[in-house]
């Protein structure tokens, strides 16, 4: 039996600081901002998670029903799955387009979501292994000077 990790919550912790990257990217961060974003989407979409599951071994493709279009209908099993990478846009983040890329991937393809690290999302924790968590909140052409 394979070990299913838990589902991954759409705003990923700490939900602060995806609050601060939205207050900075409407041009309103400050301390109360900063505190109202984080309450506004703690309420709104602090547990909600992806409904999707995590670190699934790619097996067998389910059998979709007749008239729908399959990404397996076009592509030789033997030449392995289809693949998309999904970059997210300006002050979003991988879970973004969950809808978008669950569908997807309901259809057999394989879609990798990536987190930039680049100030382009809202706010992302930077892992290293070895090293300390970094957190980074979006930034703006004026922070660049």
């Amino acid at each position: 039996m394979v070990s299913v990790r838990s589902k991954h919550y759409w705003l990923s912790p700490p939900i602060a600081l995806t609050a601060k990257g939205y207050a900075r990217f409407a041009h309103i961060s400050n301390f109360i901002t900063d505190h109202v974003f984080t309450l506004l989407l703690w309420l709104l979409a602090g547990s909600n998670r992806v409904p999707a599951d995590v670190d699934v071994p790619l097996g067998r493709m389910r059998q979709l029903p007749a008239g729908c279009v399959s990404a397996s209908r076009s592509t030789n099993r033997s030449n392995g799955f289809p693949l998309i990478i999904f970059s997210h846009g300006m002050a979003s983040s991988r879970t973004s387009y969950t809808q978008y890329c669950g569908e997807l991937a309901s259809r057999g393809i394989v879609v990798a979501a990536v987190e930039h690290r680049d100030g382009s999302g809202p706010g992302t924790v930077i892992r290293k292994h070895g090293d300390i968590d970094r957190s980074l909140v979006h930034f703006g052409l004026d922070h660049l000077r």
